[in-house]
């Protein structure tokens, strides 16, 4: 014990000479929330790597089109098919603005540190700013229209529209 004693003894007295007080061991212990923090920074990083924003304009983008092309104007008059245009242009100028993607950066950037280990996070961005990564995220970008118009063609070729509708008042008039 006393061995122990001396020990501890001299490491404190080495810490205190080179000025290593308590406090200052304490300041450089990393807190729980600079170590959320850092690891919430390495997640911002990754988003950025991996084009997140753009994605989700992309996403946000199509499916707002896939929506508002899914209704039938095919009877409506020329001025109302005109109008319906407009609104739908300033709709979706409202829905990019509102729901931009630095409203929800800081949730995306919480939800991916949640997901993934700061090492994980590290290793996916260095994959996605490699040249492969970079290839997967231009290409993905460029499917995702050509993706998206290849469920709307199914969709509309299986009639789903109209089945799911059918379903919907089905149950409504229970």
């Amino acid at each position: 014990m006393k061995i122990l004693t001396i020990t501890l003894s001299k490491i404190i007295t080495a810490l205190l000479i080179i000025g290593y007080t308590p406090s200052a061991y304490a300041e450089a212990i990393p807190q729980k929330s600079q170590i959320e923090s850092s690891k919430e920074s390495i997640a911002g990083t990754f988003l950025k790597s991996f084009m997140a924003k753009e994605k989700y304009i992309t996403s946000m983008s199509m499916a707002f089109e896939s929506t508002v092309n899914g209704i039938d104007t095919s009877k409506l008059p020329k001025e109302r098919v005109e109008k319906l245009k407009r609104g739908q242009k300033r709709a979706k100028e409202l829905m990019l603005k509102e729901l931009s993607w630095e409203v929800i950066r800081e949730d995306m950037v919480k939800l991916y540190a949640e997901a993934y280990s700061e090492e994980e996070l590290k290793e996916l961005t260095k994959f996605y700013l490699s040249p492969l990564g970079q290839k997967v995220i231009k290409t993905d970008l460029a499917l995702l229209p050509k993706a998206n118009d290849i469920i709307m063609k199914k969709t509309q070729e299986l009639q789903l529209t109209q089945k799911i509708q059918k379903i919907m008042m089905e149950e409504m008039m229970k």
